[in-house]
């Protein structure tokens, strides 16, 4: 009978808890809440302060808070502007953090990127508008004045911004085509990936792509490769190019155009003899398997 008591007793202080949590947990997320919309408030003030320190940092906080801090956009749209470039570089940054919900902000982002003197404002308003992404379409004609610019990085996140856009980015497959050219490694590479995300609407860059295959550089091979296979069918006239790229003393070169052979389908069928001796002989294990993922591909396509 005790023991039935204690049980009882136990059960309905366990419901008591249950309750009281549950009246709680909604008091205390309008607390949080509250909480939020008062420090973006501070920030935001302090995005006026005279100091240059307190309005830098104010910017940071608030791209570390990302989407809650949208309420800030119009703020960091003004600081954009603001006389310190390291206070307009921090606004940048904060608003690619915001990300598609900043959308208001490109304008003054395809603005900065085309006229800031400071690089890396520049650097971070292509960030940015990358980070928006398909939304930030109508940045496309300064991001490819930006493919131009003096600056290599700049032309980086140019090209990766591009990238970031997808099919939405195709009016700028012209100057991507000139920037798998570019002096700098690292913007070839990027370039060639953009073409790769933007897709069959890239398929005028096939040719720059093959060419691409090779460059001096493995890793831009290795991403020339990975967009023709992006492209697929379209990029079917860089089958033998693929097929000579099959034996790149690199192999995660001959990975990327093995995979690239499989996805361009069964207009690359001729490629077949090389992919079985991949398959059966390449030195690398990761190959061999992505050979053989391809033949497996390819073969069953009708």
């Amino acid at each position: 009978m005790y023991q039935r008591l204690c049980g009882a007793v136990i059960v309905g202080l366990g419901a008591l808890v249950l309750v009281v949590a549950g009246l709680v947990a909604p008091v205390r997320g309008a607390d949080d809440e509250a909480a939020k919309k008062a420090k973006v408030a501070g920030l935001i003030k302090d995005l006026g302060d005279a100091d240059a320190e307190i309005r830098s940092e104010a910017a940071r906080s608030l791209g570390e808070m990302g989407p809650k801090a949208l309420e800030a956009v119009p703020a960091l749209i003004k600081v954009l502007g603001d006389l310190e470039a390291h206070v307009r570089s921090s606004a940048a940054r904060a608003l690619g953090l915001i990300g598609p919900l900043a959308k208001e902000a490109i304008p003054a982002l395809s603005k900065a990127l085309d006229d800031d003197p400071d690089m890396e404002v520049r650097i971070y308003a292509a960030g940015a508008l990358g980070r928006i992404g398909r939304g930030a379409h109508e940045a496309v004609p300064a991001l490819v004045k930006a493919l131009g610019d003096p600056d290599a990085e700049v032309r980086m996140y140019a090209a990766n911004a591009l990238g970031d856009m997808g099919p939405e980015a195709k009016e700028a497959v012209p100057a991507l085509i000139k920037a798998v050219d570019d002096p700098e490694v690292r913007v070839r590479v990027d370039a060639a990936l953009a073409l790769g995300y933007i897709g069959p609407e890239a398929k005028e860059g096939v040719p720059a792509l093959i060419k691409a295959l090779g460059d001096a550089d493995a890793e831009v091979r290795m991403y020339a490769a990975t967009a023709l296979g992006d492209i697929g069918p379209e990029a079917k006239e860089a089958v033998p190019a693929l097929i000579k790229v099959l034996g790149d003393p690199d192999a995660q070169v001959r990975s990327s155009a093995a995979r690239a052979l499989s996805n361009i389908g069964p207009e690359a069928k001729e490629a077949i003899p090389e992919l079985k001796r991949l398959a059966e002989k390449d030195p690398d294990e990761f190959v061999r398997k992505t050979a053989r993922e391809a033949l497996e591909k390819i073969r069953k396509l009708p």
